[in-house]
């Protein structure tokens, strides 16, 4: 189905809606355009820490991946099974 046949698809739905509905159903879209904004911005913060480590010399980047695996299993060693 094209864009355009499904925008016209969901505009007659929408038309059959009771008007005390549409409120609900213009907060239900607000939303999915907010969460869509909320996704691309921490999608970006993400990538902002990609390469954060190029410049890290080989040895002190190993270093510091032992310490993580290190620091994970004493931290997760001492919870209980759940």
């Amino acid at each position: 189905m094209t864009r355009k046949n499904l925008v016209k698809n969901i505009i007659e739905e929408i038309e059959q809606i009771p008007e005390e509905k549409l409120f609900y159903i213009y907060k239900t879209i607000h939303n999915i355009k907010i969460d869509k904004q909320k996704e691309l911005k921490l999608k970006s913060k993400i990538l902002n820490f990609a390469g954060a480590w190029n410049d890290m010399e080989w040895k002190n980047y190993e270093n510091f991946i032992s310490e993580i695996y290190e620091r994970r299993e004493t931290s997760f060693s001492n919870r209980s099974n759940r």
